[in-house]
């Protein structure tokens, strides 16, 4: 896990920069600062960001689409990358981001290339190489551009299958929130006043008053319990073993599938465009994948490629879903590799689009229903023994 620091360091210049930065301990957060051509003075804990850098994976993407955009715009009206990257402390938000630039610029100081400096910096593989095709070709700024509107589409596509999980979510976290306060003040009083007046009540009722009782009794290690949980449940549902259950469910899986091959492709394509191998492309975008199904079948794509084989032949051998074989024997059919592959990815993202709106329309309905058995079970539970013995007194 990495540990996040807030610092203030100079350069040798004696420029001022403050941040955030990443790693394992103080004594790596400080080799990182070092290796960034920066001097630290200080450097502070900071647990908050800490904890959310759990569930962060890589740069923040809207700060990436800007900064690949702009350095595309002043490379191809003739104006310096260094420049550039000085300025975009102005405009980066994004401390992980913000630290990059750092070590990249040092890098380029020291006499990188472009592509070397985004290596050494811990941009994506995939981007370095596309630069690294560029500088060949003096395309480097139209390939930023290209980056960042390939990387704009990849993380509004994500987005968008993340948001499918936003109602359940806010409904878990309303009942949860309920719950709790139905243990701990609703669930007393209602127990308190059966038994003033001698009521009895029906076993299942008896057990839940008896647990609710046992936590009412040790209430720092109920709260602490409590606060607790969430984070375990977000540990398992990020676990291997958790999304290989959720692979099991068909519509889940064409989605999860779809959308990692989208992005696949979308890569291929630029780096492809870009020049670079389709070799050298099938082994990043394998390095890339999110699935090991993917990872896979690019890995095959990569071994078939090496021995002459065509691209639409290899890709056919390379245990591709059929939308995908189908997608680049057209592709190549067509005579335009790069223009085939993207109308390709096109077509998946309307599928993921579509795939996603369904998924969302069931999971709404089914939070809502959720959300309807646990207000009657918490009704039953509580209320319905003082109306049943109101009841029985009319």
């Amino acid at each position: 896990m990495e540990l996040a620091y807030s610092y203030s360091a100079v350069d040798a210049q004696g420029k001022l920069y403050r941040g955030v930065v990443y790693a394992g301990n103080a004594d790596l957060a400080y080799s990182k600062l070092r290796r960034g051509g920066v001097n630290p003075s200080r450097l502070t804990r900071r647990w908050l960001a800490s904890v959310a850098n759990l569930w962060s994976d890589g740069f923040e993407q809207k700060d990436l689409v800007r900064l690949y955009r702009v350095l595309g715009r002043r490379l191809q009206t003739g104006r310096s990358m260094d420049d550039g990257l000085a300025l975009a402390f102005r405009f980066i938000r994004d401390p992980k981001l913000r630290h990059a630039i750092l070590l990249m610029r040092q890098a380029m100081f020291d006499g990188r290339r472009e592509h070397e400096a985004l290596t050494l910096a811990g941009f994506p593989r995939r981007d370095a190489m596309v630069v690294r095709a560029a500088e060949r070709s003096g395309r480097t700024g139209e390939m930023l551009l290209s980056l960042s509107e390939e990387t704009a589409r990849r993380s509004s596509l994500r987005a968008g299958v993340r948001s499918t999980l936003r109602m359940p979510l806010m409904t878990g976290a309303v009942m949860y929130l309920f719950s709790f306060g139905m243990i701990r003040w609703v669930t007393p009083r209602t127990a308190a006043f059966l038994d003033n007046i001698g009521a009895s009540t029906p076993g299942f009722t008896q057990a839940y008053f008896a647990c609710a009782k046992i936590l009412n009794e040790h209430p720092a290690a109920f709260i602490s319990l409590y606060a607790l949980a969430p984070m375990v449940l977000f540990l398992i549902a990020r676990s291997s073993h958790a999304r290989k259950m959720a692979d099991q469910i068909g519509p889940l899986r064409e989605l999860s599938v779809k959308t990692d091959h989208a992005c696949l492709w979308a890569g291929f394509s630029l780096l492809y465009d870009a020049a670079v191998p389709p070799v050298e492309a099938a082994r990043i975008m394998a390095e890339a994948a999110e699935r090991a199904d993917s990872k896979l079948a690019f890995n095959r794509l990569e071994r078939l490629l090496q021995t002459g084989m065509y691209l639409d032949d290899a890709v056919e051998r390379s245990s591709f879903p059929p939308f995908i074989v189908d997608g680049i024997r057209a592709a190549v059919s067509g005579g335009g590799v790069v223009e085939g592959i993207r109308d390709m990815t096109g077509d998946i993202i309307e599928d993921v689009e579509q795939l996603t709106r369904s998924i969302s329309d069931h999971v709404n309905i089914g939070s809502i229903l959720g959300l309807s058995i646990a207000l009657v079970g918490f009704f039953f539970l509580s209320y319905y023994p003082m109306l049943s013995v109101a009841m029985k007194n009319v």
